[in-house]
C-alpha cells in the first residue's frame, strides 16, 4: 500500500547528470501547458528525493509558483495514476490536455550526449538498447 505525503518543493532535488538537457521551445510549451492546463503528470524520485524523471516538470512548476509536491511512497510494484476531478476527456479541455501531453514531451527531448557517454562509460548502459542513437565520438 502507498504512503502519501506533502513536502516542500524544496527539498527535491535535481539530477545533474539529466540525459535529457531540454531546449527552449519544449520548455516554452511546458510552461504554457502548466499555466493553460495545470499538472497532470508526476515526476519520478528516488528514495533521497532525488529526481530521476521530471526535472524539466520540476523547474517549470517551481516557475509558475509551485511550493508543495504531494509524495506518493512506492517500491515500484504498482501503477501510480494522476486522477484530475476536474477533467474529462471527451472536452476540449481533456483534448487540450492530451495534445499538450504528447507535444511537449516530443519537442522537449534534448539528449545529454555528455551524460550518455558517461551512463555508458562509467555504469555499462546501453543507451541503444533503449531506442537512443548514440554519436561517433
Amino acid at each position: 500500500m502507498s504512503e502519501t505525503r506533502l513536502i516542500d518543493i524544496k527539498e527535491l532535488r535535481f539530477d545533474e547528470h539529466n540525459f535529457n538537457k531540454h531546449n527552449d521551445e519544449g520548455m516554452q510549451l511546458l510552461e504554457k501547458s502548466i499555466k493553460e492546463n495545470g499538472f497532470g503528470r508526476s515526476v519520478l524520485l528516488d528514495k533521497d528525493n532525488n529526481i530521476v524523471g521530471g526535472n524539466g516538470v520540476t523547474e517549470q512548476a517551481i516557475k509558475a509558483g509551485a511550493k508543495k509536491v504531494r509524495i506518493i511512497e512506492t517500491d515500484g510494484t504498482e501503477l501510480i495514476a494522476v486522477k484530475r476531478t476536474d477533467l474529462t476527456l471527451d472536452s476540449e479541455q481533456g483534448r487540450k490536455m492530451a495534445l499538450a501531453d504528447n507535444s511537449v514531451a516530443h519537442a522537449n527531448l534534448e539528449w545529454n550526449e555528455e551524460e550518455l557517454q558517461k551512463a555508458q562509460d562509467e555504469w555499462g548502459l546501453v543507451p541503444e538498447e533503449w531506442g537512443v542513437e548514440m554519436p561517433d565520438f
